[in-house]
C-alpha cells in the first residue's frame, strides 16, 4: 500500500516507512537514505519559506552517513600517470580538439592563454599532483620504512626520493632530525 505524502504527514511515522522503504524494498545504504533525507528537508524548508504550510517534526528527520573511506591512488596507477608522454602527437592532438580558444581578453585583464601554454599548464598540473602524492608517500615512508622504495619511483621523482631522517630524542619532548 502506498503513503499518502502531504505537507502535513512529514511525521515520525513517515520518516520511519520512509526509512524501512528504502532500506527493505529498495535495499539502498545508509548513504543514500541519508542524501534523500538531506533532498527531502531541503525541499520541506523551501516551502516553508513560500508560505506552504509545513508540519515541522521534518526538523527531526536524521540524516546518518557511514565514512566510505578515501580513493586514493594505488603505486601502480600514480606509476602509470608519471609515466603518461603528454608531448606525444596523439595527446597533443586530443588537447587541440577539447582546448577552447579566447578570442579577446580574459576578465580581470589576464591574458589568453595559447594552446601550447595550456599544454605546458596540463603538464604541470600533473606533475603537481605528482608531487603533492610523492610528499605524502613520503611522510608515509618515513613513518613506515616498509613503503616504496626509490628503485620503484619514476626517474623525474628523484628529487623528491624520501629518505628517512636520522632522528634521535634528545629529551622525551623533542625529537631532533638531522635531514629535515
Amino acid at each position: 500500500m502506498r503513503y499518502p505524502l502531504t505537507f502535513a504527514g512529514m511525521n515520525h511515522e513517515f520518516y520511519a516507512k520512509f526509512q524501512r522503504y528504502v532500506f527493505t524494498t529498495r535495499g539502498h545504504s545508509i548513504n543514500t537514505l541519508s542524501a534523500h533525507v538531506k533532498r527531502l528537508k531541503a525541499f520541506l524548508h523551501w516551502s516553508e519559506r513560500q508560505d506552504i504550510p509545513v508540519n515541522r517534526r521534518y526538523q527531526d528527520f536524521e540524516a546518518p552517513e557511514r565514512y566510505r573511506g578515501v580513493d586514493a591512488l594505488t603505486e601502480n596507477e600514480l606509476l602509470r600517470l608519471a609515466a603518461v608522454d603528454l608531448s606525444t602527437p596523439q595527446v597533443r592532438a586530443y588537447v587541440a580538439e577539447h582546448f577552447e580558444q579566447a578570442e579577446r581578453e580574459l576578465p580581470g585583464g589576464r591574458p589568453i592563454v595559447t594552446l601550447d601554454e595550456h599544454h605546458q599548464r596540463l603538464q604541470h598540473v600533473r606533475d603537481k599532483v605528482l608531487l603533492c602524492c610523492s610528499a605524502a608517500t613520503w611522510a608515509c615512508a618515513w613513518a613506515t620504512p616498509t613503503a616504496w622504495t626509490p628503485s620503484t619511483w619514476p626517474a623525474k621523482w628523484s628529487a623528491f626520493t624520501p629518505t628517512r631522517p636520522a632522528c634521535s630524542a634528545s629529551s622525551p619532548t623533542s625529537t631532533t632530525c638531522s635531514d629535515l
